[in-house]
């Protein structure tokens, strides 16, 4: 198993691109299953193997992937009895990039968690609602926001979701519904090509 370091894994989250984490799972070698391997190295607490929908799995340590409530909920209704020392979670709808900056939320939420967002926001400047690492850690493409939003919601982060959904209301605050309309364009039109 290739093993990437935490500061490796947080650094190519952080280019925000598909390519970056892709590139980084090309540069490892296929386990005998054909999966690729990222681990993310932590204390002695229990491991966590989450896999992506696109087949990257991702070892953590419990205690940082705690915060979503399904993670936790799988983890309460893992057999202590079984002998593999690390569970394996599926996540068939969120995919590796998105799972790498979830990840990088996680860990740093377990070491400053973020202060609560107040509503309705006071600024559209998102340095303003929240700590400025918060703050740059929204500060990507919507498209990125909103996959990460749903990531959010369907692993039940709740602190992370609002994030977001502050991120988004944030690029609202003080628009017209047409300005709205007409920042939110380029991404209706991806989705609606998806379709």
């Amino acid at each position: 198993m290739s093993v990437v370091s935490t500061q490796q894994i947080e650094t190519q989250a952080n280019e925000h691109t598909n390519s970056s984490l892709e590139c980084l799972a090309e540069s490892m070698k296929d386990n005998d299953t054909g999966m690729k391997n990222i681990k993310i190295e932590e204390n002695n607490s229990k491991k966590i193997m989450l896999l992506s929908q696109d087949d990257i799995q991702f070892e953590v340590s419990s205690n940082i992937i705690e915060l979503s409530e399904l993670v936790k909920t799988m983890i309460c209704n893992y057999d202590e009895d079984d002998d593999n020392d690390v569970q394996e979670m599926p996540l068939p709808n969120v995919r590796s990039s998105v799972l790498a900056k979830v990840i990088e939320y996680c860990r740093h939420y377990s070491e400053e968690p973020m202060s609560e967002i107040e509503k309705p926001l006071i600024s559209s400047e998102m340095c303003d609602v929240v700590q400025n690492w918060y703050a740059n850690f929204v500060d990507i493409d919507d498209e990125m926001v909103f996959e990460i939003l749903l990531a959010a919601n369907y692993m039940d982060i709740k602190p992370l979701l609002n994030l977001c959904s502050a991120t988004v209301a944030s690029k609202c605050k003080d628009k017209t519904i047409e300005e709205m309309s007409e920042h939110f364009r380029p991404l209706r039109e991806k989705c609606a090509n998806l379709q």
